[in-house]
């Protein structure tokens, strides 16, 4: 991202994600979803410890704060953490609150290194096929419940399905063609 880590007055990290066309979906298959090494460990992650299509956020002098069941089979969720300097961190799931942490009051998460998103500064293990990423969002400040039901609310949730003679299209700038419904070349 090339910004330097600093939040000194709370913190909301929000995103969409689809792992349900991961091969090891529902098997505990870890990826870092973002985060700072030098800023006290600071990231968010799925699996591992979090447990089979759940998700944590840690570090950074926070109690651990899990988002249960969050991701797997159901598409594309909207997932959020909120930070909140008067002493609590939230998670949410498709803009309901699912667990709430007691935490330090007025913890500062400062780094010296850059902010990544998708992965975790110096490590490899990283989003990988089949799991998807989009609308992230990080703030330096604690959003309120009704402001993480908005941006729920604008979560990918449809399917689109391409029938033949539809048009060309480009995915990563490799351009296809849908040949059949269903299928393209």
């Amino acid at each position: 991202s090339g910004w330097i880590t600093n939040l000194a007055s709370g913190v909301t990290i929000a995103f969409c994600i689809e792992t349900s066309g991961h091969p090891l979906v529902g098997t505990n298959a870890f990826a870092y979803l973002c985060g700072d090494q030098t800023a006290g460990l600071f990231r968010c992650f799925t699996d591992g410890v979090a447990g089979p299509d759940s998700i944590m956020f840690r570090g950074g002098g926070l109690a651990d704060t899990l988002c249960p069941n969050s991701h797997g089979t159901q598409g594309w969720t909207h997932v959020a953490f909120v930070y909140d300097a008067t002493g609590e961190s939230r998670a949410y799931v498709n803009g309901s609150r699912v667990n709430t942490v007691a935490q330090p009051a007025a913890l500062a998460i400062v780094g010296t290194g850059t902010f990544r998103v998708g992965g975790y500064s110096g490590s490899i293990d990283s989003l990988d096929t089949g799991q998807f990423m989009e609308s992230f969002r990080l703030y330096d400040t604690a959003l309120t419940d009704t402001q993480i039901n908005q941006l729920a609310v604008g979560c990918i949730t449809q399917t689109y399905s391409l029938n033949s003679g539809a048009a060309s299209f480009a995915v990563n700038g490799v351009s296809s063609s849908v040949i059949a419904p269903g299928q393209v070349a």
